[in-house]
């Protein structure tokens, strides 16, 4: 069973961010501009991360100064190749940009950027997986 936690900042232009999280603490997904909820941050587990340390991460991310996520993510891929897809995307560095096509390429299926771009319009972990 999955646990919701809500964190809101303000000032940021993305409003409300819903993070959520595994019952072992692994990030499973991260709605932006999710809607407001009854949900309440609830640190019901010692694994997950503090609401500081994911306000934090979410500072330096919209700063352009992108951190590691403070907390393990599952890899929403349902196949080796969305897999390998999600993992390529999730080593890009700060600023880089790839193609469908080059993100295809690097996953090992050159011919697939149409594939990439569906599972990217999926991406259950936008900011984390950018």
């Amino acid at each position: 069973m999955a646990s919701v936690y809500a964190l809101s900042l303000p000032t940021s232009s993305l409003g409300r961010v819903r993070f959520q999280f595994s019952a072992c603490g692994e990030l499973l997904q991260v709605q932006l501009r999710s809607a407001e909820s009854t949900h309440s941050w609830l640190h019901t587990a010692d694994c997950l991360p503090s609401k500081a340390d994911l306000a934090g991460w979410l500072h330096a991310v919209l700063q352009g100064q992108a951190k590691a996520f403070p907390a393990p993510w599952k890899n929403p891929g349902q196949t080796p190749f969305a897999h390998r897809v999600y993992q390529v995307v999730a080593g890009l560095g700060p600023g880089e940009c790839l193609s469908y096509g080059e993100v295809a390429a690097r996953a090992g299926s050159p011919r697939a950027a149409r594939a990439v771009g569906n599972l990217m319009g999926r991406n259950p972990l936008p900011l984390v997986v950018p």
